[in-house]
């Protein structure tokens, strides 16, 4: 969303050039603005112009958005026996992980038994306060976006040896 206010005392437009056939505001009287949706633009340039004053020109670029980065955390098969996992801290692989404000992790129980994936320590009075999967079966995946930079604990609440860190920023 773009946004242009008329900070003048006399009336503009916000014209796509030529002819104000992708964008046009009209008039904008002094003091008000004009909004343009962007995600119905296509990924390119755009001139544009004022057609009370048309020297008064300007040019917005529109890029593609973002594709989404995904990084995929697998239970292991057996993590539910509290085995081998546990002294290499690798019941959720990979772990740690180190990942980019606005990542998604998707986790993805490759095990034959229920986990879940509860924001957190086993100990703490606030487990599960930023995000907790509930069961998610033996196949099935838990996705969630980072959207604050910070370090983030998790574990199973089933199995509570099993734990899991995600680092953002």
């Amino acid at each position: 969303m773009i946004e242009w206010k008329n900070n003048d005392k006399v009336p503009h437009t916000v014209t796509n050039a030529p002819d104000g056939a992708i964008f046009d505001s009209s008039i904008i009287s002094p003091g008000k603005t004009f909004r343009l949706d962007t995600s119905k633009l296509n990924a390119t340039e755009y001139d544009y112009m004022c057609t009370v004053h048309p020297f008064m020109t300007g040019k917005i670029t529109i890029t593609a958005p973002a594709k989404p980065v995904s990084v995929t955390i697998t239970s292991g098969a057996g993590a539910s026996a509290n085995a081998a996992c546990v002294s290499t801290n690798n019941c959720f692989a990979p772990n740690p992980v180190t990942i980019k404000t606005g990542t998604t992790v998707t986790w993805t129980n490759s095990d034959s038994a229920g986990h879940t994936v509860t924001s957190g320590k086993p100990s703490d009075s606030v487990s599960g306060d930023i995000f907790d999967s509930g069961i998610i079966k033996p196949g099935k995946t838990f996705q969630f976006t980072f959207t604050k930079a910070g370090s983030q604990d998790y574990f199973c609440s089933v199995h509570p040896w099993m734990t899991g860190k995600v680092t953002v920023g």
